[in-house]
């Protein structure tokens, strides 16, 4: 379909974009998001599904860093949804929105919310998710509520249907500590994005724990990512370099592998990571095959 750029004449991240043009003219668009926490985002719902409306993997991966809430928060003014269906019949908790972990998947969740309101329904999945003071959990929703979006205010809320109260489930948040949890891997880390090369890392040696890959290791393993302040001196085992801010060290590790900007993926978070063939943890697999 074709798109037309949205601008918003204020000094913001992210603040000029295409946008569909059938989501524009429609006097009505309604939003089928998906119930889930989230390691880039804290949480997806209604206002994180307008990521959607983006044409391509380049547009989506711009701004997202610890700039992916204000990026949020334009996108769903740009899109002005009428009306949000909350899938939560299904619902992911944990380290989603593809968690390795099998218990994070919910499936009998068994609740459906909507409302015309994104912010207020995002709001309430956190009070279905039993998180304390519903409402103040995700950037993105605090932010939307501040830019005159919607309400961030239970008390604001009308509710209809099943009490909260009758339905919630203590959701686990998610985790992106990266240093300790894994096994035979050193994590140095600069200033890293909560939001973009901190979560990628995370969520790829998850994967490669969840598989066993991690165990398998002979050497150690060490991740690079973020801006790196001190001298590196030599390791003793593999190295990969995760986002441009850690690419200065290739000239100290010309043999470690690295994920950042390149001429097919051209923004400085590597989400391509995240590609099975292509991800961090199907090269800490190559290196587990490897050391056997």
């Amino acid at each position: 379909v074709p798109f037309d750029m949205y601008k918003i004449d204020r000094p913001i991240s992210f603040n000029e974009f295409p946008v569909p043009r059938p989501v524009r003219d429609a006097d009505v668009y309604t939003c089928l998001p998906k119930m889930k926490v989230h390691l880039h985002t804290v949480f997806t719902g209604a206002l994180k599904l307008q990521f959607g409306n983006l044409p391509d993997y380049d547009w989506m991966v711009r701004c997202h860093r610890d700039d992916i809430y204000q990026k949020i928060v334009n996108l769903t003014r740009a899109a002005n949804p009428k009306w949000f269906v909350m899938d939560s019949l299904y619902a992911c908790q944990g380290n989603g929105p593809f968690s390795a972990y099998r218990d994070d998947l919910i499936k009998d969740f068994n609740t459906i919310c909507g409302g015309p309101d994104g912010v207020a329904v995002d709001t309430v999945c956190e009070a279905l998710m039993d998180w304390d003071c519903p409402g103040t959990n995700v950037p993105s929703t605090v932010l939307g509520a501040a830019e005159g979006l919607g309400t961030n205010q239970m008390d604001e809320i009308a509710l209809a249907g099943a009490p909260i109260d009758s339905v919630k489930r203590r959701f686990r948040r998610s985790n992106n500590a990266l240093q300790g949890p894994f096994p035979n891997v050193k994590v140095v880390m600069g200033s890293t994005c909560e939001a973009g090369c901190r979560a990628i890392v995370r969520m790829q040696l998850d994967q490669a724990l969840a598989n066993g890959t991690l165990h398998q290791l002979k050497r150690p393993l060490y991740v690079f990512t973020g801006l790196q302040f001190e001298e590196i001196k030599p390791v003793d085992g593999d190295v990969i370099l995760v986002g441009d801010c850690a690419k200065s060290l290739q000239e100290r590790f010309p043999d470690a592998k690295y994920w950042g900007s390149s001429e097919e993926f051209p923004n400085c978070t590597p989400i391509h990571a995240n590609i099975p063939e292509r991800s961090i943890a199907n090269y800490i697999a190559k290196l587990a095959a490897i050391s056997q």
